[in-house]
């Protein structure tokens, strides 16, 4: 019953057109507007391709009447016109780019440009009916076209789980597709994918993700240290808390039921660290390689930890009166790398043997500083002398 349309819409779409010059109206369909004026024989039309078309229309015709035995009778209607077309040409449905613009996008993939002729001027989709080729570097033409109602289109859900680094989040929505086009879509419902995609953004920058703080990094810097310098001790050294390394354990676990960054950097980080190293190693760490240190004069100051390289101690160079011998970590086999500052709190000395810096380095330390820093302390014998940080007291 649909073969005169399909029969009338493959006539005109293989031979010329049978207009002169299109009406310029907007319409639904070129096809449906040349199938009506074909049927009414309205005047003006290009009668030679109105004989052509008719030609090829009969053949079509007698083909279908020989395959069904009958002859088609039903006069050409949009729903079934539509159908037909949806039918026979599905990579052919197109979606218009933006609102009345000729470029539209087919469902096979390509890119193609609206006749300016077309009535179809309006319709967000539409079935390119006849496409012609194109010039290299030119999209496709469409002469004839069909709109249809996205509805009426088959389409597949599609999950699209996106992390857009401006917002840091993750946004999912379902697509709803009909080949390569996107015809609707809702919100997404999949927490695991979220917490995925989350994952990997995090692995990219975790400094950023998390807002890493200063306490934690010194944590992460000790374990790195420490498990570099006794690997014998099985260390774990959250290797995934480094840049563009692939998510592990700790952040998989720290994403889950979360969408973005500022979720991440509310989440306490380093207990959750802690929390994954057994108790007897967390002690190896606190005992082998300190996060800080006492220095003779009271104060306590914290050790700058760099793998391959012994940890650093700065502390002005009062603070160190008395103190004969370096002090270590690893249980005693290694100094620690002392940084003497002076009162400026720049390193006028650096040294692992603090005994060799009072016999030989001090005497000129002492010859070139003191006239530059009167108001400090400078005794002749800084291993029976008070450390101290801060300046001479004021006379009365």
């Amino acid at each position: 019953s649909r073969s005169l349309v399909k029969a009338a819409a493959a006539a005109l779409t293989s031979e010329r057109d049978i207009y002169r010059t299109p009406p310029d109206i907007v319409a639904q369909s070129d096809l449906m507007l040349r199938l009506d004026a074909l049927r009414r024989g309205d005047s003006g039309l290009d009668r030679r391709a109105v004989s052509e078309v008719k030609r090829v229309q009969d053949q079509l015709i007698r083909v279908a009447r020989d395959a069904w035995g009958r002859g088609p009778d039903q006069p050409a209607d949009a729903e079934t016109l539509t159908e037909a077309l949806r039918a026979g040409f599905p990579d052919r449905v197109a979606q218009r780019r933006a609102p009345r613009s000729e470029r539209v996008k087919l469902a096979g993939g390509a890119g193609a440009k609206l006749d300016r002729q077309s009535v179809v001027r309006e319709a967000k989709y539409l079935i390119a009916v006849s496409l012609e080729g194109r010039a290299r570097g030119e999209e496709h033409r469409i002469r004839i076209a069909h709109a249809i109602d996205p509805k009426a289109l088959q389409t597949t859900p599609h999950a699209v789980t996106r992390f857009d680094p401006e917002r840091e989040k993750v946004s999912q929505v379902i697509e709803l597709r009909f080949m390569n086009l996107v015809v609707g879509q809702r919100k997404g419902v999949d927490p695991e994918a979220v917490a995925r995609c989350l994952a990997e953004a995090a692995a990219v920058d975790p400094e950023r993700a998390f807002g890493i703080s200063r306490e934690t990094a010194a944590y992460l810097n000790r374990l790195r240290w420490l498990a570099d310098q006794r690997p014998e001790l099985d260390l774990p050294t959250f290797a995934e808390l480094l840049p563009d390394t692939p998510p592990g354990p700790i952040i998989n676990g720290l994403c889950l039921g979360k969408r973005g960054f500022g979720e991440l950097r509310n989440t306490p980080l380093l207990a959750t660290i802690k929390a994954m190293i057994p108790y007897p190693q967390q002690q190896q760490v606190d005992a082998q390689a300190p996060a800080r240190m006492t220095l003779p004069d009271g104060s306590s100051k914290s050790l700058k930890y760099t793998i391959g390289e012994p940890p650093v101690l700065a502390g002005r160079i009062q603070q160190f009166f008395g103190l004969a011998e370096t002090p270590t970590v690893l249980r005693g086999r290694m100094p620690v790398r002392l940084h003497l500052l002076a009162p400026n709190q720049r390193p006028q000395q650096v040294t692992q043997d603090l005994a060799s810096f009072w016999a030989q380095g001090y005497p000129a330390v002492r010859k070139e500083l003191r006239g530059r820093y009167p108001k400090h302390p400078w005794p002749e014998d800084p291993l029976t002398a008070t450390p101290t940080g801060r300046a001479k007291p004021r006379k009365r």
